[in-house]
Formats: structure tokens, sequence, C-alpha cells
């Protein structure tokens, strides 16, 4: 804004300028002075240039300024077309160069160490029971039962007719009368006052700021990470496996049998017979009907992938090929080959449900209760306290030694090389564009709702209840006791004496002799197969990806302010022609015609 306002005055004082250097014909203040000093004598010639300044200077010789009149110059206003220079914005486009970072897939050979294991056999020693023989001599008593009378009480059960007084509530009824209240409704109407406000709208003058955008183009800096790759030395760690023999202190439990003292009670059995009575229940069949699923299914082979076996020594056998399931290329190491072995496949009966409901008969039994007297048995036993020797097993601990290799495992510390990438800050600057906000004030008309306030009346009804006591008859039921008799058959037991034979039982003691296992504890040895762990160094392939900068070529938009000649018109103030009103015909007084200014100035010289 402030340029174009110094272009447009640089214009005018040009245009100025060149307006008064165009009066050169007449030689404005040069030629005053030269017509002053050429013609002095002559007032005419000073008149004809047309200068007030002229007639004092020759004044003291000719008196040019009281002959001529007071001959003073007059302005007069033209137009003139006037080139100035503005500064108008274009819009240009130009390349910019641009980092991108693109990410690349590289492969390296990497080096690492696989723990590969490898079947070894050794060994070792175990104890084992082996079991024998051994006749040995016991006592058996063995019973005897002989048979004698023995007299025995039973009590007998009578039953005998009784009369018995019992008490019996006999209900009745009777009519009460009883008071109550009722609410009985009846309608009022009556008159209530409410205030209502009714709303009403006014336009109200109203002051907002309103954020007028306006662009200004800023510069930034800005840090970016350039990747590099760099190679670092690490180290780590690695277990190797050794075995070493260690010594092992194990327990043995010996057994010892002693002939040991034992106590232990004989019941001695006795028979006696009883009578009483019980409650027999018959079941009384009933058929009803219940739902029933049924599972209708069938088995059916499916055919199914499983794992080998645990090591190939153990389940391969001889055939490797036949036992993993398709290892028909076993080769020479049958370990290795079932290694590889994964999955076999087999057949497998699977139970396939088809579940059906069923409606099925169901046959219930109700329960009928009935006394029936019955005679029973009772066996009876007498305890009695006998000793004899039983043999007791014993063990007894004793501490062996045995070699055993244990597996330990030594840490070494190894080197590798590896590629580590890393990045660098560089600072950049970067001209950006912002959007700002200035706040101007603005007022408008807004229409404000307001509300007065204004009473009315209203009618309404209200339901009220007034009180009425009311009497009604309620019958009120009543019990009174009754004395009645009844006849109870009551059970009485009368003592009676028996007899019975009983069976008792003695015991005779003999010698017998029995074959008793035993087990006895011998020490083997036998190959035991076992897995070690072999360190195996091998090579890989291990992608990565590594970003590569790449410069683009990207089209930008700026504006740039380009000068501009434009042409313009100019209110200039230049002087008038001619000396007065007599200018065209010239001063008469002078004895000579003025000169038309734009011709120039002949009698003056110029």
């Amino acid at each position: 804004m402030n340029v174009k306002t110094l272009v447009a005055a640089l214009g005018l004082v040009a245009t100025l300028t060149f307006a008064t250097q165009a009066q050169a014909g007449c030689g404005l203040l040069g030629c005053k002075k030269s017509c002053c000093e050429t013609s002095c004598s002559s007032c005419g010639s000073a008149s004809a240039c047309g200068c007030e300044a002229a007639a004092p200077s020759c004044g003291s010789s000719c008196g040019g300024s009281a002959s001529c009149g007071g001959c003073a110059p007059q302005m007069v206003t033209e137009t003139r077309m006037v080139t100035s220079t503005v500064m108008q914005q274009e819009t240009r486009t130009r390349m910019r160069n641009v980092v991108r970072c693109v990410p690349e897939t590289k492969t390296r050979t990497e080096t690492y160490t696989v723990m590969v294991p490898e079947q070894r056999t050794r060994t070792e020693s175990y104890q084992v029971a082996v079991p024998y023989t051994e006749e040995q001599a016991y006592t058996v008593r063995v019973p005897v039962v002989s048979t004698k009378t023995q007299s025995y009480t039973v009590m007998v059960r009578k039953l005998e007719s009784v009369e018995q007084p019992y008490q019996v509530q006999v209900p009745y009824t009777e009519n009460i009368e009883q008071t109550y209240t009722v609410n009985v409704p009846y309608t009022e109407t009556r008159q209530r006052t409410y205030n209502v406000s009714v709303p009403y709208t006014e336009n109200v003058e109203q002051t907002y700021t309103v954020n007028v955008p306006y662009t200004e183009t800023r510069q930034r800096t800005y840090t970016v990470n350039v990747p590099y790759t760099e190679d670092v030395v690490t180290d780590y760690t690695v277990q190797v496996p050794y075995t070493e023999q260690v010594e092992q202190s194990y327990t043995v439990q010996v057994p010892v049998t002693e002939m040991v003292t034992q106590t232990y009670t004989v019941q001695v059995p006795q028979t006696e017979t009883r009578t009483a009575t019980r409650t027999v229940c018959k079941r009384v069949p009933v058929t009803t009907y219940k739902s029933v699923s049924k599972d209708m299914g069938s088995y059916q082979c499916v055919a199914q992938e499983v794992a080998c076996g645990g090591s190939c020594g153990s389940s391969c056998g001889s055939a490797c090929g036949s036992s993993c399931g398709g290892c028909g290329s076993c080769g020479s190491s049958c370990g290795s080959a079932c290694g590889g072995c994964a999955t076999r496949t087999v057949m497998k009966k699977v139970w396939v449900p088809n579940v059906v409901c069923e409606q099925v008969p169901v046959t219930t039994y109700t329960t009928q209760s009935e006394e029936v007297p019955y005679t029973y048995t009772v066996q009876t036993c007498t305890t009695e306290t006998k000793t004899r020797e039983v043999p007791v097993t014993k063990y007894t601990t004793e501490t062996k030694t045995r070699m055993v290799n244990v597996q330990k495992c030594r840490t070494e510390t190894r080197q590798r090389t590896s590629q580590v990438t890393k990045c660098r800050q560089e600072t950049r600057t970067q001209d950006y564009t912002v959007q700002l906000c200035r706040q101007e004030t603005r007022t408008k008309s807004v229409p404000v709702t307001k509300y007065r306030t204004e009473s009315r009346t209203q009618d309404y009804t209200v339901q009220l209840c007034r009180q009425e006591t009311r009497t009604k008859s309620v019958p009120v039921t009543k019990c009174r006791v009754e004395t009645r008799t009844r006849t109870v058959q009551v059970a009485k037991c009368v003592p009676e004496t028996r007899t019975r034979e009983v069976q008792v039982t003695s015991y005779t003691t003999e010698q017998r002799t029995r074959t008793v296992n035993k087990t006895r504890c011998e020490t083997q040895t036998r190959e035991v197969a076992y897995t070690v762990s072999v360190p195996q160094t091998q090579t890989r392939e291990v992608t990565y990806t590594v970003n590569r900068q790449v410069t683009e070529q990207v089209p930008e938009t700026y504006t740039v302010c380009v000068p501009v000649q434009v042409q313009r018109e100019v209110q200039v103030q230049v002087p008038a022609p001619s000396c007065g009103s007599a200018a065209p015909s010239g001063c008469s007084s002078c004895g000579s015609a003025a000169p038309v200014a734009s011709s120039g100035c002949s009698s003056c010289g110029g």
C-alpha cells in the first residue's frame, strides 16, 4: 500500500516538472531578466514578455510598470496524461527439490548357534526286587459246633379295648351388627387467579466482533533425522554343555521279618428267635408316559493325523519306517529319520450321535402299608480276647553311593559384528503461509423476546368427600367344646418263658504249614538312552529395511510484485499564454504587440 502511494507521488512531481519546463519558449523567469536587460529603453518589450517582475527592475530607467498598466501572470488548470508505475501481483510456478526416504529391503547372511539333540547311551545300576517262596508254620483255631437246650423269656404283645374320653371343637355361626364409615363423594366449583407471561419482541442494537482473515508468510527452522549405517561389535554369551561324573548318595529299603505277638478278639455267635410286628408295604402299579431321549447314533471311522511317538530308539524299533507312520526313507540313522517324521494318519472310530425323542410308558407304584407279625432269628455274639504270633515285615534304611553323569553348562563370551542404523540431525528452513485474523467491531439489530406478566382467572371443579356412618349384619363363626368317648386298642406286653436249641461253637488248635511269597533286593545293570544337546553353527538369510534418500522435483506456486506502466489523467496548474485582458491585441501604450506564449518572445531575443 505504501509503495503504491510513493509511486503515485513521484509521478505527480514528474508531471509538474514537465509542465513547468514546457513554458521555456518564453523563459518565464530567465526571459523576464533578459527582457529588462536588453530592451530597458522600450517598455513595450518588457510588457510584451508578460512579467510582473520586469517592471520593478526597469522602473528607474523607463518606468515600464506605470506605462504597461501592471502586467501580472494568470494560472490555468489543464488535464494531461501522466505515465506512472504500479506494482502488480503475479503468480508464478517454480520447481523445488524435496528429499524423501524410500524404504529398501536388503538381505544379509547371519551366523547363529542351534542346539542339536544327539542320542547317547550309558550303563546304569538299579535295584530289582526278586521274589522267592518260603515254607512257614502257623497255628489255626478250628471251630467245633455243638447243640444245647436254652431257656429264654419273650415279651408277648396283647391288645385290649379301652374307653377313652376326648374333646371336640364344634363350630357354629352367629350374626353380629357391625358399624362402619363410608366416604360419600360430592363436587364443588371454585375460582383461582393465575399469572401468564405474554411474550413480545423488541429490536436491540448489538455490537459483535468479526475475525477478518489475512495471509502472512513466515519462515521456520526444522530438524531432519538423516539415517546412516554403522558397524558395531557386540559381545554375547553362549551356554556350552559338558558332562561331569558326580558321586550321588541314595537310600535302599532292606526288608526284615519279625514275629510279633498280637492280641485279637473273637465274636462267639449265639442264635435267638424273636417275634415282632413289621409294616409291609405293597406296591400298586400306575402306568404313565414320559419323553425319553435315545441316542440312535453309530460308530464311524474317521481319518486323523497324529504325531509320531517319542525318541526313535524306543518307538520305532528296528524298522523305523513302519513304526513312524510313513517314514519309509529312514536311512541308516533311525534317530535322524524319525525326527523328521511329523505326523501319521490313523483310522479312529468316532461315535456320531443321533438323539431321538420317544414316548415311553412308565410304571410307577404307590405304597400301601400293613402290619404283619413275623418271627426272626437274632445272632448275638460274645467277645473273647486271644493272642497269636504274626510275622511283621519292617524295612531298614541303608545309604549307598553311585556315580551319576550330570549335564552342566559353562558360559563363553563371543563377539559378532552387526549393522546398526543411526540418525544424525540436520537443520533446514522452510517458508510457510500462516492464516491470521484481525478483529473488527460491527453492529447489528437483533430481535429480543421479552415477557410481561398478566393476571387471569379460571373456574375449576374440586372432588370432595364427606363421611357417613352405616351398619351391617356380619356372620361370625365360633366354636364350643364338646366331650365325647371312643374305644382305643391298647397294646400290652406279657412275659413268657420258652426253650430253644442253641448251637455253641468251640475252637480246637491245629498246626499247619503254608508257602509265603517274599522278595529280596538285587543289583543289576542296564543300558539307558539319553539325549544330549550339541551346539551347531548354521547360517541364514536375514531381511532388513534401509531408508534411501531420493530427491524429487516438486512444483511450487509463489507470488511476485511486478512493476507496470499505467497512463492516467492529472490536473495541472499552468500560467496563461497572455498578459491581462488586452493580451491578444498587445499593449498599445508599450508600442508593440505582446507575442503569443506558444510562439515564444521574439522581441526578447528568445
